[in-house]
């Protein structure tokens, strides 16, 4: 079997200057097309043909004009909430019908509807641990670099110091490229060098010009001590530095607990219960925090960097993220599905129309009809309260899970 259900005030994607396409095909004769407002007349010989999804007018449609589309669909009963729901605009239909359109005139501007529905998603991806994702983010490290004029004729090594002739910057040289072009150095007393000036060699008369151009100094990670992890993490747990096997390397080597444990000790795991081996893990984390301690990181979602301790890194070397990213919608429309979003998204379009129709309290429409939006606004504020207080004790993460 199948059921009816009707879309209310959808904006067609333009495809050209007479052609528009809607999200799905409307039964036969349910559209009504509405231009700057005003009622079109559907037929090949009025203002506009309809085939499947897809609205051809017969005259040419300037791009500033507003053409909106209420139509009926009919999906069979096997179809699910979850495929209903497949994006932004169809929970936004949901929203308007569960509000009582088309029956009931919603008085809501599609601004105020878009930023209601964006604030929904956006409360979601802060306090549901649905709405994140834990994930490991790699970044290769970068040094500061700076493009020359022209080609560098001498002999520069690594341990160089450069000296900037206006700035008075000194930089220490990792290397240069293989076209002479560009060096990468770290900064040593904190200045920057300017783009155009001349740099000197420390100990030498040899110096070179800098590109004048904005692009032609850049400061790496190495020096600015963050790394810029994108608008989408919400919080880094931790920071993993590249391993190596190697005597003296990240891992320790040959002198890693880890790996004496596994020598000394495996061998008579087969012979040990699991009390012992989860004592021995025990032991062997608490010696690693003393002795090799643990990376602090500092990092805000607001500026979108993650701080922490560049001394012993070098540059090329890749580091290792362990953070809580945010999930995108249009990605994973499942969430557009998610009750608590539905629900909120629901109330908070309740509460712009009832703050919308306060305005107007006690004007009397015709046939008596007195518009109440108090009563509407209250009963979207208490059921807001209470979806807040559900998300916060059944579905949020616990703080420790979140802290960087």
């Amino acid at each position: 079997m199948a059921n009816q259900t009707f879309i209310t005030n959808e904006t067609p994607v333009r495809l050209s200057d007479t052609e528009y396409s809607l999200v799905e095909a409307p039964l036969a004769g349910s559209q009504s097309v509405f231009l700057n407002g005003l009622l079109q007349n559907a037929g090949g010989s009025n203002d506009y043909t309809i085939n499947q999804n897809l609205i051809t007018f017969a005259f040419s449609v300037d791009v500033s004009d507003v053409v909106l589309v209420n139509y009926i669909v009919e999906r069979n009963e096997s179809d699910s909430l979850l495929s209903a729901l497949a994006s932004k605009k169809e929970l936004i239909h949901w929203c308007l019908r569960k509000l009582g359109a088309p029956v009931i005139d919603i008085n809501l501007d599609d601004d105020q509807i878009e930023d209601r529905i964006d604030e929904a998603l956006l409360y979601f991806r802060e306090y549901h641990f649905d709405g994140v994702e834990r994930c490991y983010l790699h970044h290769q490290l970068t040094a500061s670099s700076m493009i020359l004029s022209q080609p560098y004729t001498n002999s520069i090594t690594k341990g160089d110091i450069l000296i900037g002739q206006t700035s008075t910057a000194r930089g220490y040289v990792y290397d240069i490229s293989e076209d002479n072009l560009t060096i990468r150095y770290k900064i040593l007393n904190g200045k920057t060098f300017i783009v155009g000036e001349t740099v000197q060699i420390e100990d030498s008369q040899n110096t070179f010009t800098i590109l004048d151009d904005s692009r032609a100094v850049t400061v790496g990670n190495l020096d600015s001590g963050y790394v810029n992890l994108g608008s989408k993490v919400i919080s880094v747990t931790n920071i993993i530095p590249q391993e190596s096997s190697t005597i003296g390397g990240n891992l320790g080597g040959m002198f890693d607990f880890q790996y004496q444990f596994a020598l000394n000790n495996m061998f008579n795991l087969a012979s040990t219960d699991l009390v012992t081996y989860d004592l021995y893990q025990r032991y062997i984390s608490m010696w690693e925090m003393m002795f090799r301690g643990k990376k602090g990181i500092r990092f805000n979602k607001k500026t979108d960097k993650v701080h922490f301790e560049m001394a012993g890194f070098m540059p090329d070397q890749w580091v290792i993220f362990e953070a809580w990213s945010a999930l995108d919608a249009n990605t994973y429309v499942e969430i557009f599905t998610d009750e608590f979003v539905r629900e909120y998204a629901y109330n908070l379009l309740k509460m712009q129309w009832g703050q919308n129709l306060k305005k107007y309290s006690g004007i009397s429409l015709p046939g008596g009809v007195t518009l109440n939006g108090q009563t509407i606004y209250d009963e979207a504020v208490e059921d807001l309260k209470t979806l807040r207080e559900r998300l916060r004790s059944e579905f949020e993460f616990p703080p420790d899970f979140l802290v960087g």
